[in-house]
């Protein structure tokens, strides 16, 4: 088996925020907090391999598009997203991602979408069948 420990770059985009028509310092301050906190889950539900507690963080939105880390993980819709899911549970033996180093999110100004880019490490123990 081979052990694997690289850094990894994620971009994660949340339509979570309210819809609101302007953010106070402080609204905007509590909604950058929850977004981190659902990056936190998200990685965590990953490492668990909680393929419902995972899909019940994704958007509701019927358009729905996910960029994995490469361009051949790019894909619309929650069955694909659930599909590239199911690969990568099958080739990784174990995953276990480290604390995020750096993190920065962006909220549009009505509220109704965020973009985060956070930066990690990934330890991956890949089986060799």
């Amino acid at each position: 088996m081979k052990f694997l420990s690289f850094l990894i770059l994620s971009i994660f985009l949340f339509a979570g925020c309210g819809k609101r028509s302007e953010f106070s310092s402080e609204q905007l301050n509590i909604e950058k907090e929850k977004i981190k906190s659902r990056i936190d889950s998200f990685f965590s539900f990953y490492e668990k391999k909680s393929m419902d507690e995972i899909i019940s963080m994704l958007s509701t939105s019927p358009t729905f598009f996910y960029m994995g880390s490469d361009v051949n993980e790019i894909g619309k819709g929650k069955a694909d997203f659930q599909n590239q899911l199911d690969m990568d549970w099958k080739l990784f033996d174990s995953i276990k991602f480290g604390k995020i180093k750096n993190i920065s999110v962006i909220i549009s100004p009505d509220g109704n979408l965020a973009a985060s880019l956070v930066e990690l490490t990934m330890d991956v123990l890949i089986s060799e069948n």
